[in-house]
């Protein structure tokens, strides 16, 4: 990948650049990663002016944990990407547990490879999610 800088984003942290003072900026892949984190995260209406943008994955991985309520998840997640990421193309989506330790922990993970499309670039992201009770 070259060390061109096409995407560009503030981070959602607001932690500062100690030499600049100014907020860190996140760039290309990070700043994907950033959008991809942003879009898991939102539950419906958590964005006023925007309140059709969200997902129910985190509420329905911890239903049955079968293969149906997989498939939904990774319907839900290739339509929330397809729609409000469409600097990617998704590759492939994982849902499932690391370990059996994981999975006596209620720890699940989705692990999504996608091809960053301008910037001719593969990567994955890998989301997790654990239960609390």
């Amino acid at each position: 990948m070259n060390n061109n800088i096409i995407y560009s984003d503030f981070d959602v942290t607001f932690r500062k650049n100690i030499m600049t003072g100014d907020v860190i900026k996140k760039t290309n892949v990070e700043d994907i990663r950033q959008s991809l984190y942003l879009l898991f995260n939102t539950s419906f209406y958590d964005r006023k002016w925007h309140p059709e943008i969200g997902s129910y994955i985190p509420q329905l991985l911890f239903n049955q944990d079968d293969q149906y309520i997989k498939d939904i998840v990774k319907d839900q997640i290739r339509k929330l990407i397809e729609t409000y990421e469409p600097r990617v193309t998704i590759e492939d989506i994982w849902i499932g547990h690391e370990s059996r330790e994981d999975e006596a922990r209620g720890k699940i993970t989705i692990r999504i490879s996608y091809f960053i499309n301008i910037l001719n670039y593969k990567d994955t992201y890998i989301y997790t999610i654990t239960r609390l009770r």
